[in-house]
């Protein structure tokens, strides 16, 4: 294949009906998770261990990490999207985590361009 053929391959993936239907997911899963990662935000302001432990209690959602686990401001963040996931999975459980896991991360790049 010449360099004009991958191009072309590669031009096809993007307006390829599957992409689309991508596209819509988790523009859709994104909508329901812009309040979700606002209330969590709104729980942990410190992002301390008692708060992220909160907002998981908050929400009725399992919480298996220590306290020495979160003291990384990067697995802070984790245990959040997570949390953002699994809230917004309850609504959503016809949709891959994939598609989740972009929809919780869209709405938080919207929340912090505000």
């Amino acid at each position: 294949m010449n360099i004009s053929g991958f191009f072309r391959v590669i031009g096809s993936f993007f307006s390829s009906p599957k992409l689309k239907a991508v596209e819509s997911a988790i523009t859709q899963a994104a909508i329901d998770a812009e309040p979700i990662v606002s209330i969590i935000a709104s729980m942990v302001p410190n992002r301390t261990f008692q708060q992220i432990v909160g907002a998981y209690e908050h929400y009725a959602v399992p919480f298996l990490k220590t306290e020495s686990q979160l003291t990384d401001p990067a697995m802070q963040g984790l245990a959040l999207r997570d949390l953002a996931v699994t809230v917004l999975k309850k609504n959503h459980q016809d949709k891959a985590t994939q598609v989740l896991n972009a929809a919780v991360e869209l709405a938080l790049a919207a929340a912090r361009a505000k």
